[in-house]
């Protein structure tokens, strides 16, 4: 065989392998080409969704291409999570993970999709926080009280959640537990029925989001003594934290980020999480986003793993040890 031949073989497998490359390296260079959608596991209106579509506009503009909102709502957001599990991974069906979402993968033991197997991280967006909400008749002005009142008639206080293994169900759940408390967990549909029984007084305590909870508060029909994130709210500066406020340690916040199929090329991860970083660092996002009662949390997409692999395993913990069994 002459040298030039040889020369032709050691370039074929590199020619090979080009061609193996090509199809998502190709993809990713023109990405997106056609209408990219974001699927959210709520109705329209509420936070996440607005979140969601504060996204999808800003990420039309980056990228010069139509970015929608889907709406999926239902199961605990297992329905929007199943199918951006399941959907092809090209880019074009993102998923909106919420803190929701991560609950519901800790608490459920049987799922139609795994959050670890089935979906990949792409960038954290946004964050809210909790807060702990009484009706006006409870006589408590702070949680050191609550807690006092709750210990003094074990089992006779209820919290609302709207619903098991829902966000406000582990914020009651977590809160229990640190402050050693008894108290009846009362279930419902959603959160516009659980806050509601708390207005009416029907049940004692929330947790529903600082968004949801300051309309009520703001007319007297509630009473809020404290948000559930480590620092205070830009909301609502003058609402101490739980832990300043006699729980210390206690941290619960609400956030969502964008997470794609398994298989979803890194290179168009790499395109949709510099487009989020972007976006949540513009200047005015954080004032565009207080608007809706969200602030701008940009983590890349290895950060925001960690975050959501730790937020599962805490879940996890306390579920275990309330004996909580997921179905």
């Amino acid at each position: 065989m002459k040298r030039a031949d040889w020369k032709w073989l050691r370039v074929i497998p590199a020619m090979a392998a080009l061609l193996v490359l090509t199809p998502s390296v190709v993809m990713a260079q023109s990405y997106p080409v056609k209408t990219v959608r974001i699927l959210v596991g709520f109705v329209p209106g509420g936070s996440t969704d607005l979140a969601g579509r504060f996204m999808a506009q800003k990420m039309s503009e980056h990228f010069g291409q139509q970015v929608i909102v889907e709406n999926r709502p239902g199961a605990g957001t297992a329905i929007a999570n199943e199918r951006g599990a399941n959907a092809p991974p090209d880019g074009y069906t993102l998923l909106l993970m919420t803190a929701s979402g991560a609950a519901l993968s800790a608490a459920r033991s049987v799922l139609p999709y795994d959050i670890n197997r089935d979906l990949v991280p792409i960038a954290r967006g946004t964050a809210t926080t909790y807060v702990v909400m009484i009706h006006p008749s409870v006589p408590v002005r702070s949680i050191k009280d609550l807690i006092a009142l709750a210990r003094a008639s074990p089992g006779k206080m209820s919290y609302a959640s709207e619903g098991v293994a829902a966000s406000a169900h582990i914020n009651g759940e977590l809160f229990k537990s640190m402050a050693k408390l008894d108290m009846l967990h009362v279930p419902f549909k959603g959160g516009t029925e659980s806050s509601t029984a708390i207005a009416s007084g029907h049940v004692d305590v929330g947790f529903p989001t600082i968004t949801a909870s300051l309309p009520m508060a703001d007319i007297g029909k509630v009473r809020l003594l404290a948000v559930t994130s480590a620092r205070r709210s830009a909301l609502k500066p003058d609402l101490p934290t739980v832990g300043e406020s006699g729980l210390p340690g206690y941290d619960r916040s609400s956030w969502n980020g964008l997470m794609g199929p398994a298989a979803i090329p890194k290179e168009i991860v790499a395109q949709v999480q510099a487009a989020m970083e972007k976006i949540m660092g513009h200047p005015q996002a954080r004032e565009q986003l207080m608007k809706i009662g969200l602030e701008p949390n940009y983590q890349p997409a290895e950060a925001f793993g960690a975050y959501l692999r730790n937020e599962v395993a805490q879940i996890a913990r306390l579920m275990k040890a309330i004996a909580f069994v997921g179905k």
